[in-house]
């Protein structure tokens, strides 16, 4: 093996170590997130939006049925004579509507039905008759009624049949407009507060806080500064210096970096101690 290739030990040992920043003595350095004040407006919205979405949701989807099919005769019935109509219904969840009115004698009709369970008899029935048959009881497949005016001997029967059909369906209307509501407004608000997320430096220098808060306006930034809970009137936009400490034995700066200022330097005595954001 070649004496020449060195070993990793040696490599490592000649990598220079990371630049440290060290504060100086009596110096505390650290950032927080915070929102801006038009970010809690951003925040309720969000609020809003997420109890609407979850009221939305909480809600029992309506059962309803619409008319699906439909059919409509009027003819007559001779006596002794009985006529009959074929209906297949493939869903269970459907309700078969017939109204009928009959002319003649007595305006009556005897009325029965063969469902794939068996017949249902409703006997003689008087005009006007309304008949609702829950298809779900009696199951899907083929439905025949008939009128029967096998009974009459001499009188005819007019009869005029108007039949609906309806199927089961799940009204969500109303979770619907929640959900969307809220989903518009929690995504509004969520990218209003994302917007609205800025970062804070708190410096504690002896015995004085200074608190630096990084803002924007027309798409340059600015900071502003509490120093010991006041908060100084203007917007700072160029680099500026105080004194601070207990007995004012520290110099301060804050300096913006780029034509934008989005980077600030903040320096004590000179060393930069950290940056915003």
């Amino acid at each position: 093996m070649s004496d020449d290739v060195p070993s990793y030990k040696d490599l490592i040992h000649k990598k220079k170590p990371p630049k440290l920043l060290t504060l100086p003595k009596g110096v505390r350095f650290e950032k927080k997130w915070f929102l801006k004040g038009f970010g809690y407006v951003f925040l309720i919205m969000c609020l809003v939006g997420v109890a609407s979405y979850v009221y939305g949701y909480s809600f029992s989807p309506k059962v309803k049925y619409v008319v699906v099919d439909g059919w409509s005769k009027a003819w007559e019935i001779s006596p002794g004579d009985e006529w009959h109509q074929n209906w297949n219904m493939n869903n269970p969840d459907s309700l078969w509507e017939i109204n009928m009115s009959v002319s003649g004698g007595n305006n009556d009709i005897g009325v029965y039905i063969d469902t794939p369970s068996g017949r249902v008899d409703y006997g003689k029935l008087t005009s006007p008759i309304h008949i609702l048959v829950n298809v779900s009881r009696y199951g899907a497949g083929k439905y025949t009624i008939y009128w029967d005016n096998s009974f009459s001997v001499i009188t005819s029967k007019h009869v005029s049949v108007r039949e609906a059909l309806y199927a089961k369906t799940l009204d969500t209307t109303d979770n619907d407009f929640y959900e969307s509501i809220g989903g518009i407004l929690g995504f509004v608000g969520f990218i209003g507060c994302l917007v609205a997320l800025s970062k804070r430096a708190i410096i504690k220098v002896g015995g004085d806080i200074i608190q630096v808060d990084l803002k924007s306006e027309w798409l340059k930034y600015y900071t502003e500064l509490r120093v010991n809970g006041f908060k100084l009137d203007q917007k700072i936009k160029e680099p500026i210096k105080f004194k601070v400490g207990e007995n004012e034995d520290h110099m301060f700066e804050l300096e913006p970096m780029g034509w934008l200022r989005s980077v600030w330097s903040i320096k004590i005595d000179g060393q930069e101690v950290g940056r915003l954001p």
